[in-house]
């Protein structure tokens, strides 16, 4: 009982203590449960901090993305519109493009997608534990994106609508320019017509009181010739002796009245002729002004010019008439006055008709030289329309060679890239068998030193030997025909070259033609618009010459009407002698009269109370007429006054016009100027760049070839210690011969080969006599070698000097276009009144960074617009002195021949032209530029230039060629020395 109490206590202890630690247990794992939830919810809230801020970076980022992404559309935009003006401008300038290129995309160059692969996990962030009891607030989130996009929408709203606003008010303001320019033109037609209307009145009126004064002169002509009758039937009467003296008395004093009249006449008459003429003058000059300020007045009617000759006639006798009315002789004499009024005005008429006819003949002179004007005028229109016709028949079959000749060019660049291609080919082919050679010739070496080393048999030896050399035979013929094979290809390389080079020498020569073609047909054009505007005024001449030929049958009618007065002056002549006649048998009649006298006494007195009625109605009349004079004067003397203010008005209206006229000319022709100036000097920038593109590419070519040099350098020097060690090679051979020699005469006594021996040394004396003559030979190549290496850095010296002294004066000619710019601007300035904005010169400052000289040019860049000339100077000193230190040194291998990968992108750099890619910096052109330029050139000059050079790479790919075929021969000297050797061991 004792024993199973124990038992069971020691169970029941063994209990309680397995159950105090599981319960210990438990709670250890409960506590580690509530430690896992806790670390869970903080790392929870970690994390969400976290996600919210890389949520807020990523829409920060997004939103940095967008806005990138815009700039480079925009970028990418401008980008291709200066593409486009660059395409615009070579298809203006007539470039063309041997080699295309593939289309590529733009966008797929610049962004290629990028792929990260992480293979290690970030690690977990250690939590401070300051952190871990915080209480950590939700920030407040605002979409960053979202606000943006609606402020540029707002933005964006906005602008458009002040877009529209500013196209409304231009629509507005160019109607309000219009409206204002049309109301200028038609107060400016209104002035104009209303002065013609005001000169047409006044023409009207004044013809309308002469036409009054006409006719009131033939009244009184009339009753001047009733008077007359009544006279005559007076001079009928019988009169006596007093009657007669006293009338003679009259008479007398009549005459000396009549004499003052007709000077006062002779005055008046030549104040008013010239009165006219400066009315006529006045009015002319008017018009004319008036026809060249406004074309439109054309039409309108001119005042009447021979308004001077229809008044003339009328006005003597209207000036005459009062001295005649007052005059009124009772007597006989009334008729010889009357006959000599009228002889002197036929004199005068006379002399008018003197006049015409000298005008008439003028005008027949100005006639005859229009008409040889138009017949010159239509003689080089003819002769302009063949040339024309001549000149795009000329144009068409440039087109057409153009044509031609891009084809042949076309087809001659892939020619030329598929024999270059076949030449590589060669080459590599080349190459592989000299590398076969040298190994089979090492090959061959180890298996015959390891037969002489075990001691084989000589025959054995003498037999791998001969088949070695017949091997060595057939890959030397091998050798020799691949080389020929190369030479072939390269002369038909050259060939095709030389052609090529022709072909765009046809090609430039060809585009100056196109260019000298275009510059023909401007001028042309020109010669058409001079020959419409002859064409304008020989119409106007030709209307000229028609109103001066109604004017001349005017004139000739007037003359044929003075011929009739003439002809009635000289029949008043014969009927005045008539009466001369008649006088004197009067005379002789009046005392037969005496007796009438006292009867007619009372018919005398009633006459003679006529009489001085009718001298009344004269005394009215004369009046009447004075009054009307002085009315014409005074009106004669407004139309001048007038006529002088409408001249001045003219005149100073057409200064004005031609001063704004000659402004607006000196302002266009300075914005022309300055628009040369500008082509021009954006001219002498590309030709800037150009230079400084092709100087930095011989620069670096002359790095490369400075750095291929110095290696060919160190392969002479190598070279020049194989030739010392197979000069020495050469004397133990000799040592070894006699020895040999000696041997095989030995062996000849001993074994009866001496014929044999003898022969074999003959051919080994040959071989050392040939490899003595080679030796010498390549020692004459080297020393050429040098010689033609220091020549070429002479050149290279001199034509870095001409490039520096090229580019001091294109400096010279940039600063003297900028200072003629600057005098143009200040001179636009002048005249305009208005300050122009400054022009963006670019300094040396934003000129891109030059590439180290050991760097190789992987392709020509693009360069800056303007570099300092002390920088200039400081780059090329160096190099110059780099140059003249190094020294004569041998000429660099072709790219084909080429170890090193910068010597190959010198020769692909060499190769192909220049090419020219936009600068950043936008300058206006106007294209100048008469230029013809082709894609990778930039004018005629830099394709010459590359023509040059390449010609000059083709002669050092010649020269090249040449010193690889001594090097060949050289390697051939030493294998066969090589030989030698081992045919002496062998036979040792």
């Amino acid at each position: 009982m004792t024993r199973s109490a124990n038992n069971e206590a020691n169970e029941v202890q063994y209990l309680t203590r397995e159950l105090q630690r599981l319960t210990a247990e438990n709670n250890a794992l409960h506590q580690q449960l509530v430690d896992a939830a806790d670390a869970q919810d903080q790392q929870a809230r970690k994390t969400a901090l976290v996600v919210r801020r890389l949520e807020n970076e990523l829409a920060d980022v997004k939103f940095l993305n967008s806005q990138l992404l815009t700039k480079v559309a925009a970028e990418q935009r401008k980008c291709d519109e200066e593409r486009k003006r660059v395409d615009d401008l070579f298809k203006r300038w007539q470039v063309w493009s041997g080699t295309k290129l593939a289309p590529t995309s733009g966008m797929a160059k610049r962004f290629q997608p990028q792929h990260m692969e992480l293979t290690t996990g970030l690690e977990p962030l250690a939590i401070p534990p300051f952190l871990a009891t915080a209480k950590i607030i939700d920030p407040h989130i605002v979409d960053v994106v979202k606000v943006a996009e609606a402020k540029i929408r707002d933005m964006s709203a906005r602008v458009e609508e002040a877009e529209l606003r500013e196209a409304d008010l231009k629509l507005q303001i160019q109607d309000l320019r219009a409206q204002v320019r049309t109301r200028d033109d038609e107060i400016h037609r209104s002035e104009t017509v209303t002065q013609l209307e005001a000169e047409k009145a006044k023409t009207t009126t004044n013809d309308d009181e002469l036409r009054r004064l006409r006719e009131q002169n033939a009244h009184l002509m009339k009753s001047l010739t009733d008077l007359e009758a009544e006279v005559h039937d007076l001079r009928s009467m019988s009169m006596d002796s007093e009657l007669v003296h006293e009338l003679q008395e009259e008479v007398q004093a009549l005459h000396e009245l009549l004499q003052t009249a007709r000077n006062q006449y002779g005055h008046l008459t030549h104040e008013y002729e010239a009165l006219l003429a400066r009315q006529e003058a006045t009015v002319a000059a008017r018009i004319n002004e008036g026809l060249q300020t406004d074309p439109d007045l054309a039409s309108a009617p001119a005042p009447p010019a021979p308004a001077a000759e229809q008044t003339l006639a009328p006005v003597a006798p209207t000036s005459a008439a009062p001295s005649a009315a007052a005059a009124s002789p009772p007597a006989q004499p009334i008729v010889k006055w009357a006959l000599e009024q009228e002889l002197a005005d036929a004199h005068v008429k006379l002399r008018q008709y003197a006049t015409l006819e000298t005008q008439l003949g003028r005008l027949r002179t100005e006639v005859c030289d229009l008409h040889a004007q138009c017949a010159s005028q239509a003689e080089q229109m003819k002769a302009l329309r063949t040339e024309k016709t001549q000149l795009q028949t000329d144009l068409d079959e440039a087109n057409a060679a153009r044509a031609e000749l891009l084809d042949h060019l076309h087809s001659l660049d892939h020619a030329t890239e598929e024999l270059t291609a076949q030449v590589q080919t060669v080459v590599a082919q080349k190459e592989n068998l000299e590398q076969m050679y040298h190994q089979l010739l090492d090959r061959r070496e180890a298996e015959v030193h390891d037969e002489a080393e075990r001691g084989g048999d000589q025959q054995s030896a003498a037999a791998a030997v001969a088949t070695e050399c017949e091997e060595c035979m057939k890959l030397t013929v091998e050798n020799i025909a691949l080389k020929e094979d190369v030479a072939r290809r390269q002369r038909d390389l050259d060939a095709v070259v030389a052609a090529t080079a022709d072909l765009k020498t046809q090609a430039s020569s060809y585009v100056d033609v196109c260019a000298q073609l275009a510059a023909a047909q401007r001028q042309l054009e020109t010669i058409q618009q001079t020959n419409t505007q002859l064409n304008a005024t020989v119409q106007q001449q030709l209307a000229i010459i028609q109103q001066q030929s109604r004017e001349l049958t005017d004139l000739k009618l007037d003359s044929e009407k003075h011929a009739r007065n003439a002809l009635i002056v000289q029949q008043l002549e014969r009927d005045m002698e008539r009466a001369r006649g008649e006088l004197q048998s009067v005379q002789s009649l009046l005392a037969e009269a005496n007796q009438t006298v006292n009867q007619r006494t009372a018919q005398v007195n009633r006459m003679h109370q006529q009489i001085q009625e009718i001298e009344m109605e004269k005394k009215n009349l004369t009046t009447e007429i004075n009054n009307v004079a002085t009315d014409l004067t005074t009106l004669i003397k407004e139309n001048q006054l007038l006529n002088n203010d409408l001249h001045t008005a003219t005149l100073a209206k057409q200064q004005n016009l031609q001063e704004a006229a000659l402004l607006r000319n000196q302002i266009q022709a300075l914005q022309n100027d300055l628009q040369q100036k500008d082509a021009e000097r954006h001219q002498l920038l590309v030709q800037y760049k150009k230079l400084v593109t092709q100087q930095e590419t011989k620069a670096d070519a002359r790095a490369s070839m400075q750095a291929a040099l110095d290696q060919y350098r160190l392969d002479l020097l190598v070279k020049d210690k194989k030739i010392a060690q197979l000069s020495a090679a050469l004397d133990q051979l000799r040592g070894r011969h006699d020895a040999t020699v000696q041997e095989l005469d030995r062996v000849a006594k001993d074994r009866g080969d001496h014929a044999v021996c003898e022969h074999r040394v003959q051919e080994l004396l040959q071989a050392v006599e040939t490899l003595r003559q080679r030796n010498e030979h390549l020692e004459r190549m080297v020393q050429e070698e040098r010689l033609r290496a220091h020549k070429l850095v002479l050149a290279s010296q001199a034509e870095a000097k001409t490039l520096k002294d090229q580019l001091q004066g294109k400096s010279a000619i940039e600063a003297r276009l900028e200072r003629e710019l600057a005098e143009t601007r200040r001179q636009l300035e002048n005249l305009s009144g208005v300050g122009l904005p400054p022009i963006p010169v670019v300094s040396a400052a934003a000129a891109p960074p030059r590439k180290p000289a050991s760097a190789p040019p992987a392709a020509p860049a693009a360069v800056g617009p303007a570099f300092s000339r002390s920088t200039r100077r400081a780059e090329s000193e160096p190099k110059a002195a780099a140059t003249r230190a190094m020294g004569p040194m041998p000429v660099a291998a072709p790219a084909a021949a080429a170890t090193t990968p910068a010597q190959a992108k010198l020769w692909q750099a060499k190769s192909t032209p220049p090419a020219v890619t936009p600068s950043n910096t936008t300058t206006t052109a106007t294209p100048s530029s008469n230029s013809n330029t082709t894609p990778g050139t930039v004018s005629t000059s830099g394709f010459r230039e590359w023509k040059a050079e390449k010609q000059a790479i083709q002669r050092e790919l010649a020269h090249n060629d040449s010193v690889m075929r001594r090097k060949q021969a050289f390697m051939e000297s030493s294998e066969l020395l090589r030989s030698v050797a081992e045919m002496e061991r062998t036979m040792t």
